[in-house]
């Protein structure tokens, strides 16, 4: 049975509205979850997986589901919507099936006639351009504002990224001059040290030799003298 058209609107609307842009992406068991950057601790994280899904498939599946809204906003008494089904129904779209449905469904509408086929069609097709052009301006805004928080997000990121690579160049300076002083301090003060130790060395050899000397002195005035 035909039902009403609703006045507003409304239900047209959200119905184009969940059908375009709801389930026109392959579903996911999960509701996507609002990312959170950690800008002071970096974990590591799978890369997202991109689904893939056939064009074709998902055109047709909300071509399937356009049909449906139309047949729920159907108008009161024999219109278009009724014409075009009963060509689809006789084997699709031409001229000789739809001039046999305007023929038949005449019969059950006396009244029905070429200007209410064209206006009703029209008046569909409005419907439909109208809802979607909507729609689409409100996707095109987040996409807009999606697209504004990417590049404020990257040009942050290369901010810091510009940041640590200076912060890394100022510490590997730091750092080669530092081992720059390393070496110098090891040529600076290793010949002295060597020469310190040579000088211990030698002097504790003639010590040695004047020590064991003086005893060989007091050995002999030990034996050989009275």
């Amino acid at each position: 049975m035909d039902q009403p058209q609703d006045s507003t609107g409304k239900g047209f609307l959200q119905g184009l509205k969940k059908i375009l842009f709801n389930d026109a992406t392959p579903a996911s068991n999960q509701s996507p979850q609002p990312s959170t950057v950690h800008h002071q601790e970096a974990t590591d994280s799978a890369p997202p997986t991109t689904i893939p899904f056939d064009g074709n498939s998902v055109k047709a599946d909300i071509r399937q589901k356009i049909l449906q809204l139309l047949d729920a906003r159907n108008k009161q008494g024999i219109d278009f919507l009724e014409v075009w089904r009963a060509a689809q129904d006789m084997g699709g779209v031409s001229a000789t099936n739809v001039k046999m449905a305007f023929t038949s469904l005449k019969h059950a509408d006396p009244q029905l006639n070429k200007e209410r086929l064209v206006q009703t069609a029209t008046a569909y097709i409005t419907e439909l351009e109208t809802a979607f052009s909507q729609e689409s301006a409100k996707r095109e805004a987040e996409k807009h504002a999606l697209m504004q928080q990417k590049t404020q997000a990257q040009v942050s990121l290369q901010n810091t990224i510009a940041d640590l690579e200076k912060q890394i160049a100022l510490l590997t300076q730091t750092l080669d001059a530092r081992k720059k002083e390393w070496q110098q301090l090891q040529q600076n003060h290793d010949p002295s040290l060597d020469s310190l130790d040579a000088k211990i060395r030698f002097g504790r050899e003639a010590m040695d030799s004047v020590v064991q000397e003086i005893k060989q002195v007091v050995i002999i005035i030990q034996q050989e003298l009275n």
